[in-house]
């Protein structure tokens, strides 16, 4: 095995790493302080177990993906499945008993956008939902949605896609390009 090869592996695997951790932060950070994802008194060892757990998810993830297409149907199924799981194993430290969908969705639809950039997958078939997806959906006069935070459900979660599907569509593109375009219109850092 060439020193090229083996860095270029190390490369990979930094790169992971980082995007895995991203991914959790950036969904388990919610500004809705009615809908956290932990009871409120989760011990930080807690925490971190239910972390370390959905770290090794979305690294399966990776790995059963990688350089393929992932269907719509296949996302809803990964995002329920996680959802299910979490609950199932860590319902005790969960807020209401439960892993939300819409924090599911959001972790594992931004997990697959950062690898989708890197192009280490193809295109994904959603986007990740959040407030300002939200926000333009509404400005475009898709109503009728509930703020991600608090989905807890296929179907809500199906609002945004079936929304954004119709705007995106108007412009000829994919859900995952025309949110890649209005994420961040300005491009502010």
């Amino acid at each position: 095995m060439s020193e090229n090869f083996i860095i270029d592996e190390k490369k990979e695997r930094f790169l992971i790493n980082e995007i895995t951790t991203l991914s959790i932060d950036g969904s388990f950070r919610t500004r809705n302080n009615d809908a956290p994802v932990y009871i409120k008194n989760c011990k930080d060892i807690e925490k971190e177990e239910f972390k370390k757990y959905t770290r090794k998810y979305l690294l399966q993830l990776y790995t059963d993906h990688k350089n393929s297409t992932i269907s719509e149907d296949k996302l809803i199924e990964i995002i329920t499945h996680f959802k299910d799981e979490a609950t199932i194993r860590f319902s005790k430290i969960l807020h209401k008993d439960t892993f939300r969908f819409g924090i599911s969705q959001k972790m594992i639809n931004l997990f697959f956008k950062y690898l989708w950039c890197l192009s280490l997958i193809n295109e994904p078939p959603h986007c990740p939902f959040d407030n300002i997806i939200m926000q333009k959906l509404f400005e475009n006069g898709i109503t009728g949605l509930n703020n991600w935070t608090i989905l807890n459900s296929k179907e809500d979660y199906l609002k945004y896609v079936d929304g954004t599907k119709i705007i995106a569509g108007k412009k000829s593109m994919t859900i995952a390009s025309w949110e890649l375009l209005n994420w961040n219109p300005n491009n502010t850092i």
